[in-house]
């Protein structure tokens, strides 16, 4: 017979594998899992995703340690390069990208940004990562347009001010003076 906690970890574990991972999103069409897989040689999924990122996974079970991270992010490749000055400039599809030198990190201009490809670990025994993450972005830059990004929030107006366009009428409802003191009386609006 089995024990409470033993009928407990069961139930645990049965509700957990039928608990359907959360749908990736949109932002996840900008590349596939296979073909990350084919670049890097090394089996992914979708693990986390938002509306301006897409994280792929290998199942490290299988003794593989590889995490791609694919985002739209602010800023300028050319304001990059004041911080990274080690990266060697390369070109993606027709645009300006900065390469890390252990080829981790792709940053690629865009009109509205920079895309930017994240390795961490290493691609299969043969397979050149500098090679892999540049095809990947080139495979990736055309699929951008047709991905909904998030409008960013318009900048808060200024705090309103008043205008100093008085109110005869509500001014006229208040005495000329107090206790024989003459008031001064403004309204603002």
């Amino acid at each position: 017979p089995m024990d409470t906690v033993t009928e407990a970890a069961m139930a645990i574990a049965l509700a957990q594998e039928e608990t359907p991972a959360p749908s990736p999103s949109p932002f996840c069409a900008v590349l596939t899992a296979e073909e990350i897989t084919t670049a890097l040689g090394i089996e992914v999924a979708v693990s986390e995703s938002t509306d301006v990122d897409c994280t792929y996974q290998a199942d490290f079970e299988s003794g593989a340690f590889l995490l791609v991270n694919v985002r739209h992010e602010d800023g300028s490749v050319e304001d990059l390069k004041e911080f990274f000055t080690d990266y060697t400039d390369v070109t993606v599809a027709g645009r300006p990208a900065i390469l890390a030198p252990d080829a981790s990190l792709l940053f690629t201009g865009l009109d509205d940004g920079m895309f930017t490809i994240q390795l961490v670990g290493a691609p299969a025994e043969g397979i050149d990562p500098a090679a892999a993450i540049t095809s990947l972005a080139e495979t990736a830059l055309p699929r951008l347009a047709s991905i909904p990004l998030p409008t960013p929030e318009p900048e808060p107006s200024a705090f309103p001010m008043p205008s100093f366009v008085g109110d005869p009428e509500l001014v006229s409802l208040f005495p000329a003076t107090l206790g024989g003191a003459p008031l001064e009386i403004q309204s603002l609006t």
